[in-house]
C-alpha cells in the first residue's frame, strides 16, 4: 500500500488513532474493546480504504474517488470530523423535513434582510469611499482604470480583493465549525484586522464585523450559508452561470489542499527513514512547500505537520497583496516560523527565479506547490509554463491547483463582471472526460529539454467526490452550502 509501513506481510496504518495490521485477513494488532465483531469492521473498513488509495488517479480523469489524497481523506476519524459536524441550531431538534422546510422559509427571510443590511450599509460608506478616493488612499474604487488596462489589483497597494473574500469564507466555515469542520482556524483573528471593502475606508472595519456577526447567526439558526444562498439564487432562479457559492467551494478546496500537503510530506519523510536505516545520511534530505499565490492563506504555519517533518516553506505573492498579509500577521502576532516570503508579479517575472534570488530554495528538492486560487486569473500560455516547471524540480515534486470549467467560467458575462472588478478571468477547461489528459500532455511538451521526468496526473477531484469527502451533511444527506459541476481540483506531478 502506497505511503504505508510493510512489515510481516502486513500492512501498518494509520485508523482511529492507533495502529491496525492485518495479515493474511486476521487482526493482529491492538485488540479492539468489542472483540472480533470490531476486528472484521476494522477490516471491511480497511479494505475499502485500500482499495481507494491505491486506484492511480491517471486510469480515469472523471473526478473520481481514487489518487494521492484518498487514503488520508477517508480515515475514518479525519472522514467523520469533517462530515457528520453538528454546529447549528437546527441539530438540536428533532430531525424531519417538515422542520427543515419551516427553516427553509425563515432562512429566505434573514437572507433578504442580509442583502438589505449589506445595500444600506454600502450606502452609508458611500461619503468615506469619496473621501478616500479624493485623498488616494485606496484603489479599491478606481476599476475603471484597472478594467481599461485589464490590469490586476494584486499588485497595487491594497493588495486583491477576492484574497478578503476567500479569507471571509474560510473565517465563516471556522467559526460555525465542530469537531474540525472548519480547517483555517487562524481566518477569524485576520479578518478581524481588515475590512471587506479593502484597506482605507474608514468605518467598513466596523460594517464588515456586523455583517459577519449577522451571517454567521443567520447560519446558526437556519443551518443555511447567505454567500451560498445568494450564489444558488443567482444560479437557479436568475439563470447567471455561477455554480458554486463561497463557502462551501472554499471549504472543500482548503481540505483537499491540506490533505495533498499532508500526504506529500508523510510520503517523503516515510523515504527519508527508509534511507536512513540504509545508513544513508537523512538528516540533511527534506522537502519543500511553496504556496503560490498565497492571499491570506496560513497553510505554512497552520499545518504542525510542516513544522515536525522538517519542510521548508515559501510563500510566493504579488506585491500589494504580500504587503497587505504582512501587516495583518504583524498585528495577529502570528509566529510564521521559518517560513519566506517573497514578492513576484506572476504576468511579468519568473517565480522560480525570484525563490532563487531570496536563497535558501533548493529547486533538487521534491517540492510541492499549492496554487489555490490562481489559475484562472492567468493567460493560459502563463498556467502551462508554471505547471511545466514542476518537472525542473526534485524528483517526486508535485503541483495542486483548481480551474474553473471554460463553458462557463469564460463565459463573456462571467469574463465581464471580473474584468469589472480588477481581476479578469482568462483561463479556463473542459472538465470532461480526455479534456485533463490533453492538457497534462501538453504542459509535457513545454517542458524544459534538460528535464527527464514525465508530469503525470496523480490527483483529479470533482464536485460529487469533493461532497463526499469534505462537506457536512444535512439528517437527509444534502449537503451544507451550494457548489455544483464548476470544474475540479488537480495535482499534477511527477511521482
Amino acid at each position: 500500500v502506497r505511503g504505508c509501513g510493510v512489515r510481516h506481510g502486513g500492512c501498518r496504518c494509520l485508523l482511529d488513532n492507533s495502529y491496525v495490521e492485518v495479515v493474511l485477513g486476521f487482526c493482529v494488532g491492538p485488540k479492539p474493546a468489542s472483540g472480533f465483531d470490531a476486528c472484521a469492521d476494522y477490516a471491511l473498513r480497511l479494505d475499502s480504504w485500500f482499495t481507494m488509495a491505491t486506484t492511480p488517479a491517471d486510469e480515469s480523469d472523471d473526478g473520481g474517488g481514487g489518487g494521492y489524497t484518498a487514503a488520508l481523506s477517508y480515515d475514518p476519524s479525519r472522514l467523520r470530523s469533517r462530515t457528520n459536524a453538528s454546529f447549528c441550531l437546527l441539530n438540536l431538534a428533532p430531525h424531519s423535513g417538515l422542520l427543515d422546510g419551516a427553516l427553509g422559509c425563515l432562512s429566505a427571510v434573514t437572507a433578504a434582510a442580509l442583502a438589505t443590511f449589506a445595500t444600506c450599509g454600502t450606502i452609508a460608506l458611500l461619503p468615506s469611499v469619496a473621501a478616500t478616493k479624493l485623498l488616494g488612499v485606496t484603489n479599491y474604487f478606481n476599476r475603471g482604470i484597472h478594467s481599461a488596462a485589464t490590469k490586476n489589483i494584486s499588485n497595487d497597494g491594497g493588495g486583491s480583493r477576492t484574497a478578503i473574500k476567500t479569507l471571509s469564507a474560510r473565517a465563516q466555515f471556522s467559526r460555525a465549525k465542530s469537531g474540525g469542520a472548519g480547517p483555517d482556524d487562524l481566518a477569524p483573528a485576520f479578518l478581524r484586522r481588515m475590512s471587506l471593502f479593502g484597506k482605507g475606508i474608514p468605518g467598513s472595519g466596523w460594517f464588515s464585523r456586523v455583517f459577519l456577526f449577522l451571517v454567521r447567526w443567520n447560519f446558526y439558526l437556519t443551518g443555511r450559508m447567505f454567500n451560498d444562498q445568494a450564489a444558488w439564487a443567482i444560479n437557479r432562479c436568475l439563470g447567471y452561470p455561477f455554480p458554486l457559492g463561497e463557502v462551501a467551494f472554499l471549504q472543500v478546496r482548503t481540505c483537499w489542499l491540506d490533505d495533498c500537503v499532508e500526504t506529500f510530506v508523510r510520503k517523503h519523510n516515510a523515504r527519508r527513514d527508509s534511507s536512513s536505516t540504509m545508513g544513508h545520511d537523512a538528516a540533511k534530505k527534506k522537502v519543500n512547500v511553496v504556496v503560490l499565490g498565497a492571499g491570506y492563506d496560513s497553510r505554512c504555519y497552520r499545518l504542525r505537520c510542516l513544522a515536525e517533518r522538517g519542510a521548508s516553506t515559501y510563500e510566493v505573492d504579488a506585491p500589494g497583496t504580500q504587503a497587505e498579509k504582512l501587516r495583518v500577521l504583524r498585528e495577529s502576532r502570528t509566529d510564521t516560523g521559518d517560513t519566506v516570503f517573497v514578492s513576484c508579479d506572476f504576468e511579468s517575472e519568473d517565480w522560480l527565479e525570484r525563490l532563487r534570488e531570496r536563497g535558501g530554495f533548493d529547486a533538487d528538492l521534491p517540492t510541492l506547490i499549492v496554487w489555490e486560487g490562481v489559475s484562472m486569473y492567468l493567460d493560459r500560455d502563463v498556467v502551462m509554463t508554471t505547471i511545466s516547471k514542476v518537472a525542473e524540480l526534485g524528483r517526486g515534486s508535485c503541483i495542486g491547483f483548481d480551474y474553473v470549467d471554460a463553458s462557463w467560467g469564460l463565459s463573456p458575462s462571467i469574463v465581464k463582471l471580473t474584468t469589472k472588478a480588477g481581476e479578469p478571468w482568462k483561463f479556463g477547461m473542459e472538465s470532461g472526460s480526455g479534456s485533463v489528459r490533453r492538457f497534462v500532455s501538453e504542459c509535457n511538451d513545454g517542458t524544459s529539454s534538460k528535464s527527464r521526468v514525465e508530469l503525470r496526473m496523480l490527483d483529479h477531484l470533482r464536485h460529487e467526490e469533493l461532497i463526499k469527502r469534505y462537506l457536512p451533511k444535512h439528517f437527509d444527506g444534502r449537503p451544507y452550502g451550494f457548489i455544483g459541476d464548476f470544474g475540479g481540483l488537480l495535482l499534477i506531478g511527477t511521482e
